[in-house]
């Protein structure tokens, strides 16, 4: 899932956005990115299930507003990649 937001009437550090998301059941991985708009606040979830609707909800109830919110999946060789190349190595 990858999901920006921009803050609404609460004002977030990144780090409580992070904490917060990584908070949600079926969140296995928070990546925040960077580039784009400043102002913005975006992050790629791995999650192990749907979360769109629990970020849904934690959006409203920290005050977020959200600019994009998409589910993407996986091909069988990005999830190979992934394991291989960001493997901790030891």
């Amino acid at each position: 899932v990858k999901v920006s937001f921009v803050p609404g009437s609460v004002k977030l550090t990144r780090e409580a956005v992070n904490a917060r998301l990584g908070a949600l059941d079926g969140v296995t991985r928070v990546t925040p990115q960077e580039g784009g708009d400043a102002a913005e606040l975006t992050y790629e979830l791995l999650a192990d299930q749907d979360v769109r609707a629990a970020v849904f909800d934690l959006a409203v109830r920290e005050g977020l507003r959200i600019v994009t919110l998409t589910r993407e999946t996986s091909s069988l060789e990005e999830v190979f990649r992934r394991l291989t190349v960001e493997a901790p190595a030891g």
